[in-house]
């Protein structure tokens, strides 16, 4: 089945789609919240992947957000009216330690 989303999310990707939402009147209008519940600190995404991530796997999330030409955005910048970018994310984390 993750084959299958990841093979539709390419061709998506290829056709453009993607590109067309973020660039879109609807998206611009809108902030985009990205929850994460934890970052390991130890081994923590080896035995509950769901729940975590190596702090190098969400550098990797963070850098490719902003090459996408996001802005990211603390959460509390982002509710406080610092919102002024065409496209933003904001980052939040449950458990972030």
């Amino acid at each position: 089945m993750k084959a299958l989303k990841r093979g539709a999310l390419a061709v998506l990707r290829g056709a453009g789609v993607f590109r067309v939402a973020r660039e879109s009147a609807w998206r611009r209008d809108r902030l985009l919240i990205l929850c994460y519940h934890g970052i390991s600190i130890d081994d923590e995404h080896e035995w509950d992947p769901a729940y975590y991530m190596t702090a190098d796997a969400f550098e990797r999330r963070l850098r490719m957000l902003r090459d996408g030409g996001y802005t990211v955005l603390t959460l509390s910048d982002a509710v406080g009216g610092a919102l002024r970018a065409r496209a933003a994310a904001a980052e939040r984390g449950d458990d972030v330690r």
